[in-house]
């Protein structure tokens, strides 16, 4: 039976807020060095906004074994891609769910920052975006 913690907020979520095009947010480390869960959802909410270019929101981790040092997270090679959040159609929020063990053949490494690049063409809302992560134990 699967087990889910409480839905935390990302330290950096407003990062999202007013993000321009084609530009990234650190919105925060997820640390599983004390918890040792089996996985984590990350949720991401994009506010309403009227898309051009790409029109997708990617959705990364980065990896640190000490959680000092951490890959530059604007080197796509560093960056592991877990989701795409599809905005191509009219919504008022668009949200996806996406866990992160599965990207490192389902070990979760012990500090992880949750990378996202603005795809969109156009800079995101001034508010009403958010992102959380919720632990998961199998």
């Amino acid at each position: 039976m699967d087990s889910y913690g409480t839905a935390t907020a990302l330290s950096n979520a407003a990062g999202l807020n007013s993000l321009t095009a084609n530009s990234f947010a650190n919105l925060g480390t997820i640390d599983n060095t004390t918890t040792l869960a089996d996985d984590y959802l990350v949720d991401i909410e994009i506010a309403n906004v009227t898309e051009t270019g790409n029109k997708q929101i990617l959705v990364y981790v980065r990896t640190s074994v000490d959680g000092t040092n951490f890959s530059e997270d604007t080197l796509f090679a560093n960056l592991v891609r877990i989701g795409v959040i599809d905005i191509t159609k009219a919504a008022a929020v668009r949200s996806a769910a996406f866990p992160i063990a599965v990207a490192f053949g389902g070990t979760m490494p012990p500090k992880v920052d949750v990378i996202v690049r603005n795809d969109a063409g156009v800079t995101l809302a001034g508010s009403g975006n958010s992102a959380q992560y919720r632990a998961v134990n199998y």
